[in-house]
């Protein structure tokens, strides 16, 4: 078993941060493995030569013993290329692992030479969901030692009680009543495509979106109270890849709610043209300094749409992977309803189709009509707790090969 654990994660990116909490906290014995993390973001507060400091304090008090490098995501892999090319990775004493949920042929860039000069990938150990082209699967194969395909994405799963617990202390005079009945909306986010060009979550996909949930709520007698959280990726984004929003305040001088995007703006103002008013929640990062806290209401609101012997409804963004495996464990497949936006790209898509092969999810089709999942299942099993195994079994079998080849 290593000892030693550094994470390359994006602090700014939510599900990123949330797949390598959940994959450290499966792993075996994690107890007795120190856990490193360096924030992937290339930015004025963090540049390259930081990433380096840090790493190079990390990897030196592994004492020479062989350790494991976690690269998570698109930033990860960047933060990976970062340190290769200044020639800090050893790969006779790291494991490099990188896990994601979308697959790039950049992950194949990143090698080392060897001392005949013969290059191979540096990655030892790719982790990332298996519902992709078959040509994708077999190239990964051929590629990388060790790979595990998983369902969706590792993301840390709260039980019941720890949900209930982020309600009860939620405080907030617009906190939902657990006895009613709502729709639950998390809006869409930018996503990048396969070549890292940024897909957007437009006002059009957005009009498209309140159109649906109007329908949908009147079939239901316009009973229902809608509830809306954003993410960080809502409207983030500009048509050129600039970002625009990047839901941020300094804290004691705005709030969360000064810091809203557009895109999330446009949609609520046209729930209230139609009548409706919405409970609002906008996600944003609190600064205080070089530290940041997240200000979600995320779990409180999951404890919510869960409560059983209640009418709700989840209705969520097909781009973000790690909701789409998420859900299905806490609510039947008849309750979570999957709205496709124009931010979403094949890859997103194939996974969304694989999940609903297994009936874990339903859907509004082109027309606003929801395609129901029948008889609508839970998921029963997460992701983290195979790539841990995956990785630990993975890093045994590299250490037997590599101590065989020195001795």
């Amino acid at each position: 078993m290593f000892k030693e654990i550094i994470f390359l994660c994006s602090l700014a990116n939510t599900g990123d941060m949330k797949h390598a909490d959940a994959v450290f906290d499966a792993l075996p014995s994690h107890e007795t493995v120190q856990r490193y993390q360096i924030d992937a973001n290339e930015t004025c507060e963090n540049t390259a030569d930081k990433m380096e400091e840090l790493f190079q304090k990390y990897a030196s008090s592994a004492n020479d013993s062989p350790y494991i490098i976690y690269a998570v995501g698109d930033k990860g892999r960047d933060c990976l290329r970062i340190l290769n090319d200044r020639h800090l990775i050893s790969p006779d004493k790291a494991y490099v692992v990188a896990g994601t949920h979308q697959y790039s042929p950049d992950y194949e860039l990143i090698y080392i030479t060897e001392a005949d000069g013969r290059q191979q990938t540096l990655i030892r150990h790719m982790c990332l969901p298996g519902a992709m082209p078959e040509d994708t699967k077999e190239r990964i194969k051929a590629a990388y030692t060790n790979h595990t395909f998983t369902f969706a994405v590792p993301t840390k799963n709260p039980s019941i009680e720890e949900l209930e617990q982020s309600y009860h202390v939620w405080d907030s005079a617009s906190k939902p009543r657990i006895e009613d009945d709502y729709i639950i909306v998390t809006l869409p986010g930018d996503a990048p495509d396969s070549t890292n060009k940024q897909r957007l979550f437009t006002k059009q996909s957005a009009q498209q979106l309140v159109d649906f949930i109007l329908c949908f709520r009147t079939e239901r007698g316009n009973r229902h109270t809608i509830i809306v959280q954003n993410s960080p990726r809502t409207g983030k984004f500009d048509e050129a890849g600039n970002i625009m929003c990047p839901h941020e305040y300094e804290k004691g001088h705005r709030t969360a709610n000064d810091v809203t995007d557009a895109v999330s703006l446009f949609f609520i103002d046209r729930l209230r043209q139609n009548g409706i008013e919405p409970h609002f929640y906008n996600f944003a990062f609190e600064k205080d300094g070089a530290a940041k806290k997240v200000i979600s209401v995320y779990n409180p609101l999951l404890y919510v749409a869960q409560t059983p012997g209640r009418n709700n409804y989840y209705i969520l963004p097909g781009e973000s992977v790690s909701m789409l495996g998420q859900i299905p464990l806490y609510m039947t497949g008849d309750r979570i309803i999957v709205f496709k936006p124009d931010s979403m790209n094949d890859q997103h898509d194939l996974i969304f189709q694989m999940i609903q092969r297994h009936q874990y999810l339903s859907v509004f089709n082109e027309h606003g009509n929801v395609v129901q999942a029948e008889p609508g299942h839970k998921r029963l099993h997460d992701d983290a707790r195979d790539v841990a195994t995956a990785i630990s079994d993975g890093f045994g079998r590299w250490v037997g090969s590599i101590t065989s080849t020195t001795a």
